[in-house]
């Protein structure tokens, strides 16, 4: 009974932990890197209050030489989950359930995971927020899920990646994204083809 009870607290209070860790060392990096670079890190919340749970308005600010960088930091318990932004205040948490058919006679090819239908969150978020002209609004994903994308008007669902510009002009940016962005502002910025929309 006892190693059943262990088993059930590690299950639920290991991702937890591991987010924790995870966000404290980001905590640290970002201070030390803006330190390097000579930039001004402004915290608004402490980013280990709260891990799990998306607050609306920025949670830090990064101001560069160059460039200044408004933050909302929004993490994923468990990275394989699809989160999708529906909206500027709607995200959806899916959650897929997968299973792999084991046989003597299967091939490589039938052995790969199958998905089931799974179970979806709808959360409460706020891209709406308004800064200068000239400075950044980023929504920074650490640690982020496999899988992350959003409800492009007209064009459908698609895939979001370092950079990528989504709703209410805010960007999209990983962790090594965001580093290598600060350190090399605009490296991520992509020209609009004059066949896309702005």
């Amino acid at each position: 009974m006892p190693c059943v009870m262990l088993a059930v607290v590690l299950i639920f209070c290991f991702p937890r932990c591991m987010l924790f860790i995870k966000r404290f060392l980001f905590k640290k990096k970002i201070e030390k890197t803006c330190a390097k670079l000579g930039a001004q890190v402004i915290w608004y919340r402490n980013p280990l209050c709260k891990i799990s749970k998306f607050q609306k308005g920025f949670d830090f600010t990064v101001q560069t030489a160059q460039k200044t960088y408004h933050v909302v930091l929004l993490s994923a318990r468990y990275r394989h989950r699809e989160y999708s932004f529906v909206s500027p205040t709607e995200m959806v948490i899916h959650r897929k359930i997968f299973f792999i058919i084991v046989g003597k006679k299967r091939r490589f090819s039938e052995m790969l995971p199958q998905t089931l239908v799974g179970t979806s969150k709808v959360r409460s978020i706020k891209l709406c927020e308004e800064v200068p002209k000239g400075e950044e609004k980023i929504l920074l994903f650490y640690p982020v899920s496999a899988e992350v994308t959003w409800l492009s008007p007209g064009k459908g669902k698609r895939a979001l990646g370092n950079g990528d510009l989504f709703w209410n002009g805010y960007r999209f940016f990983t962790r090594s994204g965001f580093f290598a962005e600060i350190s090399s502002p605009g490296k991520y910025l992509r020209k609009i083809e004059p066949w896309e929309d702005e």
